[in-house]
C-alpha cells in the first residue's frame, strides 16, 4: 500500500473531480496489496466513490482504466467516473469510480451461511468465465499504448487457461487451446 495521500493533494483531487460537492467522510478501505483505496462519502449522501492510487505508477493506472473499458460491457465492475494517470500536485496516479456496496468474502465466510458462500463462489466463477471470453491474437503481456491496448509477446509465456499466482491482480492473454482469451492471475493472500 503506497503513503496515505496528504490532506492538499486530496482536496485538490476532489475540487478537480467533484467542484461543487464537499466530503462527509474519508475512509481507507482494506484489502489491496499494492495500491491505496479510500471510500468518499459526500455532504450530499448521494453515491459514494472509491478513490484509488496506483503505487506503480502511471503505466499501471493506463492499462487498469483500458481494461476496465474493455471489459465493462460484458463483466459488472464498478463504473470508471475520471482517470488520471499523471496525477494532480504531486500525488501518485489514480483512478475515481463508483463505490458498490458489500461485502468482503471474508466477511461472508465468517456467516458461516454454506448457500451464501457457494451463491458467491459460483457468481466469482461466472465472472471470471465472462473476463475469460475476451479474445486477443497472440499471447502475452498487455500493454496500452496512446489509445488502445496491446499484447506484447516477445517475452510472452504459454499458460493454459490459468495464469500462475502472484501477489497482485494482473491480465494476461493466455492461450486456452487454440484461442488467445483474456485470464485474471489473482494473488491468493489471507490476512
Amino acid at each position: 500500500m503506497i503513503s496515505p495521500i496528504d490532506e492538499f493533494q486530496l482536496r485538490q483531487i476532489l475540487s478537480t473531480t467533484f467542484p461543487n460537492r464537499s466530503v462527509r467522510n474519508v475512509q481507507p478501505l482494506v484489502g489491496g496489496v499494492i495500491n491505496t483505496n479510500l471510500k468518499i462519502d459526500f455532504a450530499d449522501n448521494e453515491e459514494s466513490i472509491v478513490l484509488r492510487f496506483y503505487r506503480d505508477g502511471a503505466d499501471v493506472c493506463r492499462k487498469e482504466s483500458a481494461l476496465q473499458d474493455l471489459i465493462a460491457s460484458k463483466v459488472r465492475i464498478p463504473r470508471v467516473l475520471y482517470a488520471n494517470p499523471e496525477g494532480i500536485d504531486g500525488s501518485a496516479a489514480f483512478v475515481v469510480s463508483e463505490f458498490i456496496k458489500g461485502i468482503t468474502f471474508q466477511e461472508l465466510k465468517q456467516t458461516n451461511n454454506l448457500e451464501a458462500i457457494r451463491q458467491a463462489a459460483y457468481s466469482v466463477g461466472q465472472t471470471l468465465a465472462s473476463i475469460g471470453l475476451f479474445q486477443f491474437q497472440k499471447p502475452g503481456r498487455l500493454v496500452t499504448t496512446p489509445g488502445k491496448l496491446e499484447v506484447y509477446s516477445t517475452t510472452a509465456r504459454y499458460f493454459f487457461g490459468v495464469s500462475e499466482v502472484s501477489t497482485t491482480a494482473r491480465f494476461e492473454a493466455c492461450r486456452r487451446g487454440s484461442q488467445f482469451c483474456l485470464v485474471l492471475g489473482v494473488g491468493l493472500t489471507e490476512p
